[in-house]
């Protein structure tokens, strides 16, 4: 059986049960809501979204962190995907309507039915601790070894530049089980709403992925606001991540509503800004890059989703099942919220271990620092060769650290961040003149902009539990010293040592 076929097998017998309660007690809401967001403020939901809003897995995204356990170290970061969904769904609808009031009767009322939904629908795949969960469990392999989500590229092509948790949403999303429950929905909204009826469950997941195979090429623009290079997700979460982090993120979101647009050419539709709207999309790739150096990649946010792989690792390893649930099939993880591993009555010691150092917010401290300031002056060999670390290279050093000095097992922890991926907004349209675009990057350089991030703002840590500075320094010596002698090595100075105050 195909990967896809058996994950939307699992997912549906999953959803089966839950969606047939739901929809024995669903609640007909008869006028639309307004749901007011700190982001947006005051924005309406119509009564069938209403319906999804309040279905189960719409709900769990309540129990579902934005930014995993920042929190930690951003007290204020506790906000999740439930309102993040909404608020992607708030700004899908502004986009569509700047399209419209720019380009009168470009927007087709049932293709703007499907973005909203989608818009709500596209973190559904989400499992616990956001990214963190989708970091250990898109690393899954089969019975025989082989990746399990490559695997699902290479069976849909739809999937081909989808993340793991944007393929389990499209799956979900057109299972027979949630299909059933857009019919019901579907059936009792449509006499009111008849676009309803025309709504392709296939199409909205086909957007979720970033795919163009059934939205057409005339239709790309629906699927850019859900995926694509300026989206409703980014423009969600750049300030919402921001506001609950308490960084000053300025994304002028207004003002690229006044200059958002479509620009057709050879049956080709894509999302575009005028050239007034450019500098705005300067400044999503700016904020990005100021929340990928301030907050994803803080130290102490970076040493907590240590603490989590290791805490998804050893419950695998150990064959423990949280709720019940297998940590080796993906589809697990939809099942599943944070609290269902932040619990207190683990009865593996090793478990419950790394449980209550996260709680007690028990944290790995630095041992060794990688970054820019500690490669010798114009030393461009080191810097190249630490661009090719691998998985594979950092599981090498942390074991032969932890043989060298006598450490116990897992106590070393190698962490290199994934970089913020620029080049999508490179490619965002502008409109020069009447149907003239360029990209972004002809006018800004978006692309030496993420080569210059990859250059001097990646970073690695070595974390440790171990609490000795002494020790903490020894250990960070060690790995300095295996790191020079790599096939290909990387010579670091004495500021890898003191950038992490050993």
């Amino acid at each position: 059986m195909a990967h896809a076929e058996r994950i939307q097998s699992g997912l549906n017998s999953y959803l089966k049960p839950i969606l047939q309660d739901y929809q024995e007690r669903i609640v007909c809401h008869t006028q639309p809501k307004i749901l007011r967001d700190v982001i947006w403020g005051f924005n309406s939901f119509n009564p069938y979204e209403l319906a999804i809003i309040d279905s189960p897995p719409f709900q769990r995204l309540r129990d579902i962190l934005q930014t995993s356990l920042a929190f930690l170290t951003y007290p204020c970061a506790v906000h999740t995907r439930f309102e993040h969904s909404l608020g992607v769904a708030a700004v899908a609808a502004r986009m569509l309507n700047a399209i419209n009031e720019r380009k009168k009767g470009c927007v087709d009322p049932k293709m703007a039915v499907e973005v909203r939904l989608a818009a709500l629908l596209h973190d559904l795949g989400h499992g616990p601790f956001s990214h963190g969960s989708e970091k250990f469990y898109g690393r899954l392999t089969d019975e025989n070894g082989g990746s399990i989500f490559e695997s699902l590229k290479t069976e849909n092509r739809m999937f081909a530049e989808a993340s793991p948790s944007e393929i389990i949403s499209f799956l979900l999303v057109t299972t027979a089980s949630f299909k059933q429950l857009w019919s019901v929905i579907s059936d009792s909204y449509s006499s009111s709403v008849p676009e309803l009826r025309d709504v392709n469950l296939d199409r909205v997941a086909s957007m979720i992925v970033g795919s163009d195979d059934l939205v057409g090429e005339g239709g790309r623009f629906y699927r850019q606001i859900i995926n694509g290079p300026f989206d409703a997700d980014k423009l969600d979460y750049l300030p919402r991540d921001g506001y609950f982090t308490g960084l000053e993120i300025v994304v002028d979101i207004e003002r690229l509503l006044k200059t958002v647009t479509v620009i057709t050419e050879n049956s080709i539709s894509d999302i575009a800004v005028v050239i007034s709207g450019a500098s705005v999309l300067e400044q999503v790739i700016f904020s990005k890059t100021q929340l990928y150096a301030s907050m994803y990649h803080h130290h102490k946010v970076r040493a907590a989703h240590q603490l989590l792989m290791r805490l998804f690792q050893t419950i695998l390893e150990r064959e423990y099942k949280p709720a019940g649930r297998n940590l080796k099939d993906p589809i697990s993880y939809i099942m599943l919220d944070d609290s269902d591993f932040l619990r207190s009555d683990y009865d593996d010691a090793k478990v419950d271990s790394i449980v209550r150092m996260i709680k007690r917010r028990i944290l790995p401290q630095r041992a060794l620092v990688v970054s820019y300031p500690c490669f010798g002056r114009g030393d461009a060999v080191s810097r190249e060769n630490f661009e090719k670390l691998d998985e594979e290279d950092l599981k090498k050093v942390e074991k032969e650290v932890e043989g060298k000095l006598k450490l116990p097992e897992n106590s070393v922890f190698f962490d290199i961040p994934d970089l913020p991926r620029l080049g999508g907004q490179a490619q965002a349209a502008v409109e020069v003149a009447d149907n003239y675009r360029l990209l972004l990057q002809d006018l800004f350089p978006a692309g030496a902009w993420g080569k210059a991030f990859a250059g001097y703002r990646r970073v690695a840590y070595v974390f440790t539990t171990n609490t000795d500075t002494n020790r903490r320094r020894d250990i960070g010596e060690a790995v300095r010293d295996i790191l020079g002698h790599l096939k290909y090595p990387i010579k670091l100075n004495g500021n890898a040592l003191k950038l992490a105050k050993v």
